[in-house]
């Protein structure tokens, strides 16, 4: 995260564009108008927040297990080659369903 999303973050105030809107509340403490609390886009807000956090916070245990700083940095290095080569498989299988 740049120093200005940073700032932003611990502000409540996001630079335009630098998150998706959905992200904004997770992220900045910014709460689109059309996310009323109880509403469905609140409601699917909220399940996005979550599972994002279940996700990071797994990938954060995995890296804390890691005996060593380099042991980390090449669990990092794994975790990023997974992410990257499931998000083009999921690309080609979109491209491929058109």
């Amino acid at each position: 995260m740049t120093s200005a999303l940073r700032a932003g973050a611990a502000s409540g105030q996001c630079p335009s564009g630098a998150w998706p809107e959905a992200l904004q509340y997770s992220v900045c403490g910014a709460v689109p108008d059309r996310y009323e609390p109880g509403g469905t886009g609140w409601l699917d807000l909220q399940a996005e927040r979550a599972r994002r956090t279940i996700v990071l916070d797994q990938i954060r245990f995995d890296l804390e297990a890691e005996p060593s700083a380099r042991a980390v940095q090449e669990a990092r290095r794994r975790w990023c080659q997974h992410i990257v080569q499931l998000a083009d498989d999921i690309a080609k299988a979109k491209v491929s369903d058109r």
